[in-house]
């Protein structure tokens, strides 16, 4: 065998690769045979005529043939721990485009709950997760998929390690206006269990949250009442027991109307001189347990309006 191989290269006839082709039909190589085979075409480089003949040749015998469980085995095992080259990848790629054998193509039951246990306790690298992500973006579901994920995820529990990493990948990304009422609407009804509520709780007592995107939660919390409780209606918040009066005193003083309510960086301040440039708050005796909070609304307030602040006690 050594000797065949070591020649140099023959080009045989047409009819002698039939004879030799012929003589082979049914014939079974021993294993001995089938590793000296092996081990001799290792770093041996076929040419690209040659690859192509024993493509077409494989597919011609392939095609609607199954293997046993026997011969899949031995392909898996051969193919453990073997790494393409980049080159090889290309190629492999290249060789698929416009390849259209799948389209149309559903996998049974079987197997995909084959491909499901394949991929058990499997750890993609983290060029594989970025290569799958960039491969799926402006990838869009059929409801009918979106329908089968959430129900594949129902009552399946996250590890504190999956969920911080989810938490991570959706840092900094901005959400459509069209994701966001999608997600409104799936949660409307939904409730919240009380071990929820205090990790949601503490989780936003760690967070460090930029003066901006404190903004965006007061007004998305009163969009949010506003559809909820008041019908799309703008909310009123609750006026306290003399501030009409009040308010009303200091119009008549200033000569200025003052508008009630005057709804600004997520707050509702009690009155509002736009001539002036003047916000008014009315503060009644409850207002004495919260200075801290209201110092910060008082400052939040000026950044927005550039404005004077004119505080009235109300404590009876």
């Amino acid at each position: 065998m050594e000797s065949t191989l070591g020649r140099k290269q023959r080009k045989l006839s047409e009819e002698t690769k039939q004879k030799i082709r012929e003589s082979l039909l049914g014939k079974k190589l021993s294993e001995e045979h089938k590793q000296s085979i092996s081990k001799a075409l290792q770093s041996r480089k076929l040419t690209e005529e040659h690859k192509r003949k024993i493509s077409e040749a494989l597919r011609g015998k392939l095609l609607g043939r199954k293997l046993t469980e026997e011969t899949k085995l031995k392909i898996r095992e051969a193919q453990l721990g073997k790494k393409h080259t980049d080159e090889t990848k290309q190629k492999m790629s290249r060789s698929q485009l416009g390849n259209t054998n799948m389209l149309g193509k559903k996998h049974t039951d079987e197997t995909k709950q084959k491909m499901s246990r394949s991929q058990l306790g499997k750890k993609l690298t983290e060029k594989h997760k970025q290569k799958l992500s960039r491969a799926n973006l402006g990838r869009k579901h059929t409801d009918e998929t979106k329908q089968k994920i959430r129900e594949g995820n129902l009552g399946r529990k996250r590890t504190a390690e999956a969920k911080q990493k989810i938490s991570k990948g959706l840092l900094g990304r901005k959400l459509t206006a069209e994701h966001i009422q999608a997600m409104s609407k799936a949660r409307l009804g939904n409730k919240h269990t009380a071990e929820s509520k205090q990790q949601m709780s503490e989780a936003h007592r760690i967070r460090n949250l930029t003066a901006e995107n404190k903004q965006k939660r007061r007004e998305a919390t009163l969009k949010r009442i506003e559809i909820q409780r008041c019908n799309g209606q703008p909310l009123m918040p609750t006026i306290g027991k003399n501030e009409t009066q009040i308010l009303d005193n200091v119009e008549q003083n200033i000569g200025y109307k003052i508008i009630r309510q005057h709804r600004v960086n997520g707050y509702f301040l009690d009155g509002y001189c736009k001539e002036l440039n003047l916000a008014i708050e009315v503060d009644e005796e409850y207002h004495q347990k919260q200075k801290e909070k209201d110092a910060i609304r008082e400052n939040n307030i000026k950044n927005e309006l550039n404005c004077e602040f004119l505080r009235l006690n109300d404590i009876s």
